[in-house]
C-alpha cells in the first residue's frame, strides 16, 4: 500500500467514526419528521379529542433519551480506545485528527447517507448476532453451517494444527466466534469497518453478559403492535467471549482480517480448511469471480458451505447504482459454476429471518448447500469488476 493509500484509508476510516458520532444527528431529523407529522394532523380539532397530545409529547421525550443512549453506546463501544487498533491515528489529515477524547466533526463535513444508514442498521444487527432475542434467528442461519461443518471437517484430537476455517462477510463476528468456541481456528474477514469496530468492542472489551442495553428499534414507529413496542431495550451480549477464549492470548484461536475478501485472500491458494458464507455470496458484482477466489483458497477435500439469498446487492433492485456492474443470475445458473470445482453434497432450502426490526420482519427463502472442493486446478487470473 502507497503513502497515498494509507491517507485515503485512514480518511475513510475516520468518515466511518464521524458517521458513528453523528448518529444522533440522523436520528433527530428522522425524528424530527415524525413529531411533525403527528403535530399537524393533531391541528384537527376532531383528532384532539380521540387523542391526547400529552401522550405525543412523553413519547418524544422517551425516544430522544433513547437515542441519545444508543449514541453513548455507540461511542463507547465503537470508537473509544477502538479506533487506534485499526489503522492507526490519522496522521496528517489536519482538522481531521480529533483531539484526545473527543471525536469532533469538522465544520462543513457531510456524513453521506451509505455511512450513516450504515450507523443506524449496526444497533440493530447486534440484535441478531448478540443478544438473546436473535437466538432463534442464528440458529436457523449459522446453525446449518457449523453442523455442516462438525460433519465434514470434524476435529481430530491428534491434530497437530486447528483446522483454519474462514468466515466471509463475517458482521460483528457472532459465527467467527462461534466457530471458535467449537474449537476451530476461526477467521472473520469483514470490509465495513462499522462492523469490524463492533467486532472488535464485543471479542475485546465486553467483560461480562447482558451488560449494555441498546434500543435498535427506537426509530421503527411503523407496524408497531403495542404503544411502547419501539421503546423496548435489548441487552447485549447474550454471553460474553472473554469466558470462552483468553483475551490476553488474542483468544488463540480466532482473528480477523479487514478488507474485500478476494483482494485479501488472494495469495492464500489451498490454505483454508473450511470457508462458511452466511448472507455473502450475492455482495458480488461477479459472482464468478467469488467462486473462483473460494476455490482457489479452500484445499482439496475442504468445505465450503453456505446459506442465503440471491438478492445481488449491486443490482438496481439490490440497492445498486445505476452504473454498477451486476451479474443477477438464478441459483439454476448459479450451481454449475459451482460444481466445476465442489461437490455438492447436500442442498436445501432453509427460511431465514434476518435482523429483528421490532415489529417488522424480512423472511428469506435461501440456498444452502453444503459442497467438498475437488481437485479442479483454477487456472488463469480473474478480472474483478468494481
Amino acid at each position: 500500500m502507497s503513502d497515498g493509500d494509507g491517507v485515503e484509508e485512514r480518511r475513510h476510516f475516520m468518515h466511518v467514526c464521524y458517521s458513528i458520532a453523528g448518529y444522533s444527528d440522523v436520528a433527530w431529523e428522522i425524528l424530527d419528521t415524525f413529531a411533525r407529522r403527528q403535530s399537524l394532523v393533531l391541528q384537527d380539532p376532531l383528532a384532539k379529542k380521540l387523542w391526547d397530545r400529552s401522550i405525543l409529547v412523553e413519547r418524544l421525550k422517551q425516544m430522544r433519551q433513547r437515542i441519545m443512549q444508543n449514541q453513548q453506546v455507540l461511542m463507547d463501544a465503537m470508537v473509544w480506545d477502538l479506533a487506534e487498533n485499526m489503522v492507526g491515528p490519522p496522521a496528517g489529515l489536519g482538522d481531521s485528527e480529533p483531539p484526545p477524547g473527543q471525536l469532533i466533526i469538522p465544520d462543513g463535513h457531510e456524513i453521506s447517507q451509505h455511512n450513516s444508514s450504515k450507523a443506524v442498521s449496526t444497533i440493530k444487527q447486534f440484535v441478531r448476532d448478540w443478544s438473546q432475542e436473535g437466538a432463534a434467528e442464528r440458529e436457523k442461519c449459522y446453525g446449518p453451517l457449523t453442523k455442516a461443518l462438525q460433519k465434514y471437517v470434524p476435529l481430530d484430537p491428534n491434530r497437530q494444527r486447528l483446522p483454519k476455517v474462514v468466515t466471509p462477510g463475517s458482521g460483528l463476528g457472532r459465527l467467527t466466534f462461534d466457530v471458535a468456541r467449537l474449537g476451530y481456528h476461526a477467521e472473520g474477514n469483514e470490509f465495513s469497518y462499522h462492523m469490524l469496530l463492533g467486532t472488535m468492542w464485543v471479542l475485546n472489551d465486553c467483560d461480562e453478559p447482558l451488560s449494555t442495553t441498546i434500543y435498535p428499534f427506537v426509530l421503527d414507529t411503523n407496524g408497531r403492535q403495542g404503544a411502547l413496542d419501539h421503546l423496548r431495550g435489548v441487552q447485549i451480549p447474550d454471553v460474553c467471549p472473554s469466558d470462552f477464549c483468553d483475551p490476553a492470548s488474542g483468544f488463540g484461536n480466532i482473528s480477523m482480517r479487514g478488507g474485500e475478501f478476494c483482494e485479501v485472500y488472494k495469495d492464500c491458494s489451498g490454505d483454508i480448511d473450511a470457508l462458511l458464507s452466511a448472507f455473502f455470496i450475492d455482495t458480488a458484482n461477479n459472482i464468478f469471480h467469488y467462486i473462483r477466489c473460494f476455490a482457489d483458497t479452500v484445499r482439496p477435500g475442504g468445505l465450503w458451505a453456505n446459506v442465503g439469498p440471491l438478492l445481488w446487492h449491486y443490482s438496481k433492485e439490490g440497492g445498486g447504482e445505476e452504473q454498477s456492474v451486476s451479474i443477477e443470475l438464478a441459483w439454476e445458473e448459479v450451481k454449475p459454476a459451482i460444481e466445476k470445482y465442489f461437490d455438492i453434497r447436500e442442498e436445501d432450502r432453509v427460511d431465514c429471518l434476518y435482523t429483528d426490526r421490532g415489529s417488522k420482519r424480512k423472511l428469506y427463502h435461501c440456498v444452502y448447500f453444503a459442497a467438498i472442493r475437488n481437485d479442479v486446478p483454477v487456472g488463469g487470473v480473474s478480472s474483478p469488476v468494481h
